[in-house]
């Protein structure tokens, strides 16, 4: 999942106006700092994170701890990758429309390191097998992020992102996410 972030974020960052202007140090220190994301879920006891079925309302609650324990894991750090992957743990569930966890941001109060993030982890959340459920095909998983564009997704992030899913599918598949395979 962490390969597949880092590979996301870069490729998002290599192909739309979000990384340009960016130096390429800039462009993996982001990409580096994505992986973080869900550093906090080594707090979050391993049979909710392993349970072979849906979650219950308490255990989802556990769960959503992990944006904070990612947060108070790194923002101590003096490093500026960790201060941005710092605040790309604690807002990748912060949704557009404020419906997020665990502060309700909205819009423009979410960092754009945390949008771009959040649509390459739901990404990857939607197209991976998991325990309780099967990965659902591309096509699909596009179709999800264009229906939550305003709600949980920012429209330019998420339509920068299913632009280059469209442009660049193959590529996507057996390179950045080694889906292909």
């Amino acid at each position: 999942h962490v390969n597949r972030i880092y590979d996301l974020t870069r490729f998002f960052l290599d192909r739309t106006a979000f990384g340009e202007g960016l130096s390429e140090q800039e462009k993996e220190q982001i990409s580096m700092a994505a992986i973080m994301h869900d550093v906090g879920k080594i707090a979050v006891p391993k049979e909710i994170l392993y349970k072979p079925a849906r979650l219950s309302e308490e255990e989802f609650e556990e769960v959503k701890k992990h944006v904070d324990y990612g947060y108070d894991i790194l923002h101590n750090s003096p490093g500026e990758i960790i201060q941005i992957a710092a605040d790309i743990a604690q807002q990748h569930h912060e949704r557009y429309d404020g419906r997020g966890y665990p502060s309700g941001l909205t819009g423009e109060n979410i960092p754009i390191y945390a949008k771009i993030a959040s649509v390459a982890d739901s990404f990857d959340a939607m197209t991976s097998d998991r325990q309780y459920r099967k990965g659902m095909p591309i096509e699909q998983a596009k179709d999800e992020i264009i229906r939550n564009i305003g709600t949980q997704f920012d429209g330019d992030v998420a339509r920068a992102f299913v632009t280059i899913l469209e442009r660049d599918t193959d590529i996507i598949l057996n390179e950045a996410m080694n889906l292909g395979k």
